[in-house]
């Protein structure tokens, strides 16, 4: 039999055993409810159900071996492809788009010298056993602690180089001082920003997210290390040898149409980001973001669960617990993620206003019609100067031009102002009624110093008292999911019987595990911090032909 055949065959038994076991469901189902019913066939499954025919030899034009190849150029594939060539493995990071994904600021650690210069010291174990009750102990303890152990040091590693190139490092500044606030919720300062100025600004000059800075060092010092990079190249399979089981390499198809394969001897690492992008896998997976305003990723479209899909076919199986979805209420109208009064379309309070960012969007979109409203009066500006922050968002919350902004967003039906509590009902289209004994209610909350509805702090109980009075629409973008294959703690994609498929790794969001039930921002950055951490970790690991160790 010719390897072309054995390949075929391999993956025709792989498509026979999904229809049985789906077959073998149904026949179960059937018997239990007494009504016959037929398995579907192949045209009503999704395209990650059904493996792809595999690409034949003959269309393959060149073939390049490495030790490790990495399918993404993220945090994850550079860090992974950094650390593997500096421990003296050839490296080929592989990526569809024309240069590396960078995006957002905030990089989350624990125990790093610039924590240490402001005199902040985290309890890890505290963390770990927090963020796994807040996660309902559906994620790995291990791959948590990990990161609460080791995040510290690897992040010295790339301070020190950063500094060295005179890049500024610091921790984001609109995270509240303490290291623990309370009593509504635990917010550590974990989050770093390379090469901001006092954790203030989104971009750079140059209109980049100010995380480019520090993924385009860790690239430059990759291919130092002799680390070669392949942009443009979209990776449509992996290669599975028939009588080892092993992943070998994988199968990308360049920008005129010929395809290239890549061989790993020790390693291919999935890297390929979340799946926002895919409508069909955010219904099947994590159907609570398809109730978000969009996704608000970049570029726009890029990440549709390519790892996800490819993984399956070969045999992967996803984590067990449900995928949670990253959610920043930044694209609503301005000052409508502050603690302000919110009111849903029938005029009601909904909620304790003093939310983190992820559970305001949560809390917006259980609301009738999935909308909601922010209301502040005219004293705007002198509440916003004394509210506790609520969410960590690196942005200064009053700065010129933000009366435009208001203006603007008035103009475009984003927000609205009136001058009586009656008019900015009907401007919202809401019963004047309810909206105008809410606010009453509120505003006597207010004189009483006390939340006794919701419990809000009375630092955030701010009345709605002076005319003009505003209404700005309340966003709930999606980020990224979180939520991916099945990985033990060192990260090797694991089957339907939990055992590693040799030679293939998940890092990041194509990895599943590390969240449970909800994004949080007990730890702010713990995203792009992990997959750091995870990435420099795992590329010294498969370097040295080993794992993690624990």
């Amino acid at each position: 039999m010719s390897t072309e055949d054995s390949k075929r065959k391999s993956v025709v038994s792989r498509r026979g055993f999904l229809q049985g076991t789906l077959a073998t469901g149904l026949v179960g189902a059937a018997a239990a409810s007494g009504v016959a019913q037929k398995a579907p066939v192949a045209s009503d499954r999704k395209n990650w159900e059904v493996s792809p025919e595999p690409i034949p030899d003959g269309a393959i034009k060149e073939t390049i071996e490495r030790d490790i190849v990495a399918i993404g150029a993220g945090i994850s594939g550079l860090a992974i492809a950094h650390a593997a060539a500096e421990g003296g493995a050839t490296v080929a990071v592989v990526e569809k788009g024309k240069t590396l994904s960078a995006r957002g600021w905030d990089n989350g650690a624990i125990g790093t010298k610039v924590q240490k210069r402001h005199g902040i010291k985290i309890d890890r174990v505290e963390v770990a056993n927090l963020l796994m009750q807040t996660y309902g102990y559906k994620a790995h303890h291990q791959l948590v602690k990990l990161w609460c152990d080791r995040s510290g040091e690897v992040f010295d590693y790339y301070i020190d180089m950063a500094e060295a190139e005179g890049m500024t490092v610091d921790l984001n500044s609109d995270v509240p001082k303490s290291t623990r606030p309370g009593p509504y919720y635990a917010m550590y300062r974990t989050s770093h920003n390379f090469g901001m100025q006092n954790g203030f600004y989104i971009v750079d000059k140059n209109g980049e997210f100010f995380e480019a800075q520090l993924l385009k060092m860790i690239e430059r010092k990759a291919k130092e290390h002799g680390a070669n990079f392949y942009y443009k190249n979209q990776v449509e399979q992996l290669i599975r040898d028939s009588a080892t089981g092993r992943v070998t390499g994988v199968i990308a198809k360049r920008q005129d149409h010929s395809y290239v394969k890549y061989v790993a001897k020790k390693a291919v690492v999935l890297c390929t980001g979340d799946y926002g992008g895919n409508k069909d896998m955010v219904n099947a997976w994590c159907s609570f973001a398809s109730y978000t305003d969009g996704c608000m990723y970049t570029p726009m479209g890029q990440n549709t669960g390519d790892g996800h899909k490819m993984g399956l076919w070969v045999g992967a199986s996803l984590q067990k617990a449900p995928h949670c979805a990253v959610m920043h209420p930044v694209t609503g109208g301005p000052l409508s993620f502050l603690p302000f009064l919110y009111v849903n379309k029938r005029g009601e309070r909904y909620a304790n206003e003093d939310m983190t960012f992820p559970a305001l969007c949560n809390a917006r979109i259980l609301q009738p019609g999935n909308i909601a409203w922010s209301i502040y009066d005219a004293d705007y500006r002198e509440y916003a100067e004394k509210m506790p922050n609520n969410g960590g968002i690196a942005t200064p919350l009053l700065y010129p031009g933000l009366e435009d902004d208001i203006a603007k967003a008035i103009s475009s039906k984003m927000g609205h102002t009136a001058n009586t509590i009656e008019e900015l009902a009907l401007a919202l289209n809401i019963p004047v009624k309810k909206f105008s004994a809410t606010v009453k209610r509120y505003n006597d909350l207010v004189a009483k110093g006390a939340d006794e509805d919701f419990g809000k702090r009375v630092a955030n109980l701010t009345p709605i008292a002076k005319a003009p009075f505003y209404a700005m629409k309340c966003s709930a973008p999606l980020v990224v999911t979180v939520g991916g294959l099945n990985v033990s703690p060192q990260m090797e994609v694991l089957d339907g019987k939990d055992e590693p498929i040799p030679g293939l790794y998940a890092i990041g969001n194509v990895a599943g595990n590390f969240f449970g039930n909800d994004y949080t921002s007990i730890c702010l950055g713990i995203s792009h911090g992990r997959c750091l951490t995870f990435g420099r970790l795992l590329g010294q690991a498969i370097a040295k032909g080993q794992l993690i160790e624990m």
